[in-house]
This record gives C-alpha cells, structure tokens and sequence, in this order.
C-alpha cells in the first residue's frame, strides 16, 4: 500500500495544498496539514467524493459509438 503526505499528493495533482486539504475534509478524511500522511483508502475515498459532488460518479452502464454496453 502506497502512503503519501498531503503535498506529495498536492504537487502530483497540481494543485494548491491548502485546496486539496479542503477537498479532503469535505470528502471526510482527516487531515489538516501539508504533511499528513494519505493512504489510497484517503485518495480513494477523495475521487469518490469529488465524482459525486460534480455528477460524474455513474454505476450505470453507458453504450459506447457502436451501441454496445460498456462498463465503468
């Protein structure tokens, strides 16, 4: 299992710590500085939140251009 700190992760995504320490804590992962520890769980637990919260988490299946059903 891989663990990183808050800005380890920050500097991989680009973006500022302070907006990812945010995004965490709205996602309900505890953490509240740079240099907190980030299991894949946290990350994880991260995209399925951020997926929620714009639309985009989907268990439906979508058809690809040739109509044939594809999972996601």
């Amino acid at each position: 299992m891989s663990i990183t700190t808050v800005a380890e992760f920050a500097k991989e995504l680009k973006k500022p710590t302070d907006t990812l320490i945010e995004q965490l804590k709205a996602a309900g992962v505890d953490t509240s500085s740079e240099s907190d520890s980030l299991s894949e769980k946290d990350k994880q637990k991260l995209l399925t939140h951020l997926q929620t919260s714009h639309g985009t988490a989907s268990t439906e299946r979508k058809k690809n251009l040739f109509g044939q059903k594809i999972d996601q």
